[in-house]
């Protein structure tokens, strides 16, 4: 999935739902509760976090 789509995702959940039950279903998903989602060419372009 691209990382704009998640990053839809993330702000629709957040802004309905707080932000502490999109950290929490990324946990349930084994998922970082912070974690950074965006595409291969922009990460490797600025940072390795994926």
């Amino acid at each position: 999935m691209k990382g704009v789509i998640v990053n839809c995702l993330e702000e629709l959940v957040s802004t309905r739902l707080g932000k502490k039950f999109w950290q929490n279903a990324l946990e349930e998903a084994g998922l970082k509760p912070m974690m950074i989602f965006c595409n291969y060419s922009v990460c490797r372009q600025s940072s390795p976090i994926i």
